[in-house]
């Protein structure tokens, strides 16, 4: 019973961190930082945006929240 609990709170925090606007924007930025810098190339960088934003707009859809 205890470890069906823990599961559960552990894929509520997941989902939340998932869901949230600013953990979103903070790791879209981290990214950019990253391309900046020159860890990533523009090719990797634009593949990880575009997740981000797919993540993004589908957050949007499942909250009703406009853009």
């Amino acid at each position: 019973m205890f470890i069906g609990w823990v599961l559960r709170q552990l894929c509520a925090e997941a989902e939340r961190i998932a869901c949230d606007p600013a953990a979103l924007r903070d790791e879209l930025a981290r990214l950019e930082a990253e391309l900046s810098a020159g860890r990533i190339s523009e090719e990797e960088f634009d593949r990880r945006e575009d997740e981000l934003l797919d993540r993004m707009e589908e957050m949007r859809r499942y909250t009703g929240e406009e853009h």
